[in-house]
């Protein structure tokens, strides 16, 4: 039940919109390429630390946990203190990362060029996508795929792998089943 109240579905989420700096042309390309980056306390970055800031690829984010952790292992050797406070200290880490995770992520789109669209809220994280693209896909220009038998031939050695024609296709069923769903 306490899981249900702090975790729960009931709950507004809220997340922002983050684009890419290469910037497809096509308006579903573009919705494809788009991050969503939830707002709050992340269980798994509290969890796991180090491990979840590598898994994001933020160095910067990673470098200042490990000099926090040295810090905080030396100035407990320094001073004598118990084991007991060093586990304080680190668990007291973990939780400003657990908390600061969405921040630290948002810092490291924008050092890769991302842009910021906005901020979405609802009661998951379909709904929070569903509401955003009733409002951004309208106000994008469509562009058509282009005739180019060049462009829509596969790019990669597979024979099976999906056309670009294929993945929008696929891009546009579930934007329609987010549409659907909403009504």
């Amino acid at each position: 039940m306490l899981f249900q109240l702090l975790f729960g579905s009931g709950r507004m989420q809220t997340y922002t919109v983050h684009e890419g700096p290469s910037r497809p042309t096509d308006r579903i390309d573009r919705a494809e390429a788009l991050a969503f980056v939830k707002d709050g306390f992340s269980l798994q970055a509290f969890l796991l630390g180090a491990l979840w800031l590598l898994m994001q690829r933020l160095w910067l984010g990673l470098g200042l946990y490990v000099a926090a952790v040295v810090s905080i292992l030396s100035a407990n050797a320094w001073l004598g203190l118990p084991a007991m406070s060093t586990l304080i200290a680190l668990i007291g880490l973990h939780v400003i990362v657990g908390f600061e995770a969405d921040t630290i992520e948002r810092l490291g789109l924008e050092q890769k060029g991302w842009q910021s669209l906005g901020s979405v809220s609802g009661t998951s994280a379909l709904d929070c996508e569903r509401r955003f693209f009733d409002t951004w896909l309208h106000t994008q220009p469509v562009l058509a795929p282009s005739k180019s038998p060049v462009l829509n031939t596969p790019t990669t050695a597979n024979p099976r792998a999906p056309t670009s024609a294929t993945a929008r296709g696929a891009v546009a069923q579930r934007l329609a089943t987010l549409w659907t769903r909403a009504r």
